[in-house]
């Protein structure tokens, strides 16, 4: 993963952090001593393969213990019971952090997701004309796909959508 991708990462505890003490300060939330809602937010990661999800997985389980986060892999040769894991809620204080490949765009619905973070990019299994063999092709998802994975945020309240892309980029090449 590039370096980037990386030091995002290494930033996501502290951006959702502080995008939760913005909704605590409605009149209704219930906070913990740092000031953090009791029921944290939870976070849905799309990136294009297995291997992206190990090196995601790396990077954050650092911060497990320090920031009370609960990671969790989604992808298509996970066992079916721990797919399902996916919808256990999280424990108090406990954010949930899903790190998949695109089967939550569409075939699997988290109904606690708040955020949804993008790297807009798939693997897709293309045909070689010449040799006739086929193999899995990293590119830019399209953008009907980067809208099905925005619409899993917020499914039971507000949701934000990351797009690690710029808006022209978007706008001009998807």
């Amino acid at each position: 993963m590039p370096r980037l991708h990386n030091e995002l990462v290494d930033l996501l505890p502290q951006i959702l952090d502080f995008l939760d003490k913005q909704e605590a300060s409605l009149p209704h939330a219930r906070l913990s001593p740092d000031g953090l809602p009791q029921q944290r937010n939870s976070v849905l990661i799309f990136v294009p393969g297995k291997e992206e999800i190990s090196r995601v997985i790396h990077c954050l389980s650092e911060l497990v213990a320090t920031k009370n986060i609960r990671i969790l892999a989604l992808h298509s040769e996970i066992a079916l019971k721990l797919q399902m894991s996916v919808h256990d809620p999280p424990a108090p204080y406990e954010r949930k952090v899903i790190v998949s490949t695109s089967i939550a765009e569409s075939s699997i619905t988290v109904p606690d997701v708040k955020y949804v973070i993008d790297f807009c990019l798939t693997k897709t299994n293309r045909c070689d004309l010449i040799t006739n063999y086929t193999s899995l092709v990293l590119e830019w998802a399209n953008k009907s796909s980067m809208n099905q994975r925005r619409g899993r945020a917020g499914r039971v309240s507000n949701g934000v959508c990351f797009r690690m892309l710029t808006k022209d980029f978007f706008d001009r090449y998807t």
